[in-house]
């Protein structure tokens, strides 16, 4: 999970960054990723999911099967 964030956001080793939900994210750090269960959270503007699905989705503004059917083509996964 944190993999695929790492190529959005800029990642720390201790899985903090800046937040892609909000306005003025670059500013600070206040976007986590734990690794061990998938779940993201901003301090600041409480974004937060459950997954790589709940992020895309939240980040890209698209819904579940857009997400699933991109996600399947980056991997090279046929329909």
């Amino acid at each position: 999970m944190s993999e695929r964030i790492a190529r959005t956001v800029e990642i720390s080793p201790a899985d903090v960054g800046p937040c892609p939900f909000h306005e003025g994210y670059r500013a600070g750090g206040r976007f986590r990723v734990n690794v061990n269960t998938g779940a993201f959270r901003c301090r600041a503007c409480g974004a937060y999911g459950g997954g790589i699905l709940a992020f895309l989705m939240d980040r890209d503004r698209q819904v579940f099967p857009e997400v699933l059917a991109r996600l399947a083509r980056d991997w090279g996964v046929q329909p």
